[in-house]
């Protein structure tokens, strides 16, 4: 006999261009037999084969009847959560299934983690990963706290295990299971029933699968946890329609597995030859939008919380740059899984017939017939639209016989709807072998939502998020998902941005797994034109946005989803906010030389004063630029401004760390230290710093503090043994002193902040003290950042050090009024060197000194260089190359007398201290080095630096060879 016949409706969109839903491959009688639900404008019923192979046989059992009922839609765009207290997590092994449709295969989502933290144990057991189920397409990971199971189908470039590709791309519904055995450790992957790994290799003693998970922690559906109930990841967060999510407290064969995964569990009305033995947690979503939430169906009261957190904050926390938002509920759809014997649900409007799935299924493959057993109210069935067949009205009319047949089947509602409540339902019974089961079928109203309910939404406005990039930095924007019908959507962009432009994305294979990181765009076309030419051609709706170059601006453009169903959506509006960055200045080109080439020229026993100038197309806190020499000259040295003080070749120095060592007293000349400090002293008031001045007992939050060690960090809270000021949101400048024991030239400055932090918004340092008269050098200045998280940070911004003197103290400046509440500074660490900054030039005006070696010249094509960076103290540029031509000296008259440096007809020589020689060297013809002898040898050997890098002499050998005899005497050679 044939195994396993069932009747399935295949769904076809209005579009012309066909998309693929899904397929699945069975075997009957030697033979595949394949079912592809594809999408076309009708709809029609099919008997086909192949599931029965997968399913237990039972004698006398009704059929399955019904569909999977709702899923969930989990979006990664979004924050879709479910998460429950788990007090009893299965202790001696498991078994955790699921069917799951992947919507987006660019991320590395976890279907399921499980974290826990408990706090009665010395130390406190943390860990993140205590149970939790990680997949990628092309690979499946189990973790069991520091342990874990891994199958991959590729590794080091050589397929490995093939069937490791758990949840492929574009393969529609699979049914995915793990199974955990702890007396063995053994874990087991499954993908559509069958075996895909099983570990083999012996677990060893003290490896965490031979233990059983902690209770008490937090199983999260839908996101993935790094640290307990925190550092989320929206690249690990899942994005997947998924349906039918079981855990059972045993690790369940082949066989069981198989015989449930096709079948709703009905755990109140079991059928006979159904078994949960073991059935610890059942979610089948089939609960609807008003849910609070998702009732566990084994019965066991694994309920779990739906778009929420079991914290006090209901908090998501995310280690990426999303930061602080608040859990989302993942979207409740009609389900396509290949799963029978619950509600069909269909969403339809009254604009267009809807077409219909009504499931059923004999495991003894028995002939069966269906029929209407109750009609729908506010709609009415129709059969084939292909003949124009009349209308189902009444039950006596029933369905065509289908048990060998195809028929057709539409629903039209009466009238228009809103909203998305249920509006009508009928049910249909089907019978094989004398055995007889219901379904029921309800119809949602189908109201088209805007787009802009797949996204993020800020919390403050109930408006989605605008999507901030910052400038000259290219963005990738997901814009599609998954319909209420459990269908992709198709994007159609209806406006386009009036700055900047939008590409279509592609990846180097859209069957390889990939991050958004390796999207490919360059090269090909923005996305221009109307209509069709505006179709977003990725399944996930995903295009890049490209802003114009250095800009900063807002901008915005429409799109519009388009359902399998052929209904549109209102448009929506996706905002772009381009944030400021700050560009490195750019050395500017060499205009200031005497002559008219690109470099500087000096003759022979001269020097040349450089003057380096920079553009800068952004603005900065400081109006000077920082010049640094990282590269220098072969054939010359190079000095500050004053010529006399010499720029090292060196690039590093040693550096010290200090912390603060005194608050500077209080004087009546100078007046006072700090701007403010709170006090539980009546004596301590702005002119004192306490206790010392008065005899204090109680220092909490004195500005004494704030020095030496952290005392509160990395703890957060409003802690007594850091500074902070005298007044809550004081308007006024709030800032503090600190004294260190030596001082430095300044290169980092970190900033403890244990309570509200954000308001610094200016360091200054000096080299001596002198209350209000105190010369103050800006090293940093920026805007408060009231959005800052709540927590404990280190703060140490980019500065712009002052080389013209050391620095013995620094000035941090609070606006306490823009970051709301109280401010506990703990504790500032200084960083500089004794020595010098290597590199720096002192002037702001960017001069330096270039003095060639006595002696040297070079013509020809080779110039000496140095390498100089510019900084506006906050981004540094790319070194650019200065380069200098040494010019030849011009020669007059012959030498007469050595000693007086005088020529024969009285004029000076330039080189009247000794016979000039010319170093020749092999196969370089375009270079000659001319040098005085007396310095011959080290010269010649300097200009062998000259070359360019990976630029080589042919012969090593460097002749010295007396120039034409110009000279009436003197040595010779």
């Amino acid at each position: 006999m044939e195994q396993g016949r069932s009747l399935i409706l295949t769904v076809m969109p209005s579009f012309s261009a066909q998309r693929g839903y899904g397929e699945m491959v069975g075997t009957s009688g030697g033979r595949n037999t394949r079912w592809t639900a594809s999408l076309m404008l009708y709809a029609s019923v099919v008997l086909i084969s192949g599931l029965g192979g997968l399913l237990q046989q039972a004698t006398g059992a009704p059929p399955l009847v019904g569909g999977a009922g709702y899923a969930a839609y989990f979006d990664h765009q979004r924050a879709d959560i479910l998460a429950m207290r788990w007090v009893d997590p299965p202790r001696d092994g498991l078994t955790v299934e699921a069917w799951v449709r992947l919507v987006d295969w660019h991320i590395t989502p976890a279907l399921f983690s499980y974290a826990v933290y408990d706090s009665s144990t010395t130390p406190a057991y943390d860990q993140a990963n205590e149970l939790q189920l990680y997949f990628t397409p092309d690979q499946q990971q189990f973790f069991r706290a520091t342990s874990r199971e891994r199958c991959y189908s590729v590794e080091n470039g050589q397929v490995l295990r093939p069937n490791c590709v758990i949840v492929k791309p574009r393969e529609g519904w699979t049914h995915v299971a793990t199974t955990w055995d702890r007396s063995t450790g053994d874990v087991a992957f499954y993908k559509n029933g069958e075996l895909a790994f099983k570990s083999t290799e012996m677990v060893e003693e003290g490896d965490d699968r031979l233990t059983s998970p902690r209770a008490g922690g937090v199983l999260v559906v839908g996101q993935e946890m790094d640290g307990f109930l925190s550092d989320f990841d929206e690249r690990q967060s899942l994005d997947a329609v998924l349906d039918e999510f079981r855990v059972w407290d045993r690790p369940l064969s082949a066989a069981e597995i198989q015989t449930n995964m096709h079948k709703v569990i009905h755990t109140a009305t079991q059928h006979s030859n159904t078994s949960t033995d073991g059935l610890h947690l059942l979610w089948q979503f089939d609960s609807f939008e008003d849910a609070q939430s998702e009732e566990d169906m084994s019965g066991n009261g694994h309920n779990a919380m739906v778009g929420a957190m079991p914290s006090l904050k209901n908090e998501l926390l995310y280690l990426t740059s999303r930061g602080i938002v608040k859990p989302t509920r993942p979207l409740r759809v009609a389900s396509r899984a290949p799963v029978y014997g619950g509600t069909v649900v269909v969403f339809a409007s009254a604009d267009a017939p809807a077409t219909l799935v009504l499931p059923a299924f004999d495991r003894e493959g028995r002939p069966m017939t269906a029929e209407i057993t109750r009609a729908p109210s506010a709609g009415s069935l129709s059969s084939p639209i292909t003949d124009g067949g009349p209308p189902i009205a009444t039950v006596d009319t029933g369905v065509p016989q289908a048990s060998e047949g195809v028929f057709n089947l539409t629903y039209q509602l009466s009238s228009p709807c809103e909203g998305l409540d249920v509006v009508d339902s009928f049910e249909y019974s089907v019978v094989a072998g004398g055995e007889l089961a219901t379904a029921t079928v309800l119809i949602h109203c189908l109201t088209v939502e805007s787009p802009e309910s797949q996204r993020l939404v800020d919390s403050s406005t109930g408006k989605p998020t605008t999507h901030e990039i910052e400038e000259d930095q290219s963005t990738v924007l997901i814009l599609g998902g998954v319909g209420r019908d459990g269908e992709p959507v198709t994007v159609n962009i209806t406006a386009l941005p009036d700055r900047g432009q939008l590409y279509q994305v592609e990846f180097e294979d859209e069957e390889q797994f990939y991050n958004y990181a390796d999207v490919v765009y360059p090269g090909r076309e923005p996305i221009t034109g109307d209509g069709a030419a505006r179709r977003v051609t990725s399944d996930r709706g995903i295009v890049v946005y490209v802003p114009e170059l250095d800009s900063a601006y807002e901008t915005s453009f429409k799109y519009v989803h388009l359902l399998a169903s052929g209904h549109v959506s209102p448009e929506a509006e996706y905002k772009i906010r381009v944030t400021p960055m700050n560009d490195a200045p750019q050395l500017e080109s060499r205009t200031w030389t005497s002559d008219e080439s690109s470099l500087y020229s000096v003759g022979e026993g001269g020097e040349l004063e450089i003057s380096l100038a920079a553009t800068d197309i952004d603005s900065s806190f400081s109006s000077d630029m920082e010049f640094a020499v990282v590269g220098w000259p072969t054939l010359g040295k190079l000095y500050q401004e004053d010529g006399v003080t010499l720029i090292e070749e060196r690039s590093y120095v040693p550096q010290i760390s200090a912390w603060g060592a005194a608050i500077p007293a209080y004087s009546d000349q100078w007046g006072a230290s700090f701007s403010s400090q709170y006090s539980h002293c009546s004596c301590c008031n702005i002119q004192k710093t306490c206790p010392h001045d008065c005899g204090c007992t109680n220092p909490s939050w004195h500005a004494e503090q704030a020095l030496g060690e952290p005392n509160a960090y990395p703890v957060y809270g409003d802690n007594t043994a850091g500074w902070e000021p005298s007044s809550e949101n004081s308007g006024t400048d709030e800032f503090l002193t600190v004294e260190y024991l030596d001082p430095v030239y300044v290169s980092k400055v970190s900033i403890y902040e244990v309570f509200n932090p954000g308001a610094v918004w200016r360091i200054s340092s000096a080299a001596t003290y002198m209350g209000n008269a105190t010369e103050w050098s800006v090293l940093w200045e920026g805007e408060p950042d009231p959005l800052v998280p709540k927590d404990a940070r280190i703060f140490s911004p980019p500065l712009c050090s002052d080389v013209s003197q050391k620095a013995k103290y620094i000035r941090v400046h609070l606006n306490a009024s823009a970051v709301l509440g109280w401010h506990v500074i703990d504790a500032m660490s200084l960083q500089g060197s004794f020595e010098y900054p290597p590199g720096r030039v002192s002037s702001k005006a960017g001069k330096l000194v270039y003095k060639p070696e006595p002696g040297v010249h070079v013509t020809g094509q080779r110039r000496d260089r140095l390498l100089v960076t510019v900084s506006d103290c906050l981004a540094t540029s790319e070194p650019s190359k200065v380069e200098v031509a040494l010019t030849a000296p011009e020669v007059t008259g012959s030498m007469v007398d050595n000693d007086d440096k005088s020529t024969a007809d009285g004029t000076a020589s330039a080189f009247a201290p000794a016979q000039v020689v010319q170093v020749a060297m092999f196969d370089t013809a375009d270079v000659s080095v001319s040098v005085d002898v007396s310095q011959a040898r080290q010269h010649a050997l300097a200009a062998l630096a000259i070359l360019e890098p990976g630029e080589s002499i042919g012969a090593t050998t460097v002749d010295i060879l007396p120039l034409p005899d110009i000279f009436s005497s003197g040595p010779s050679g």
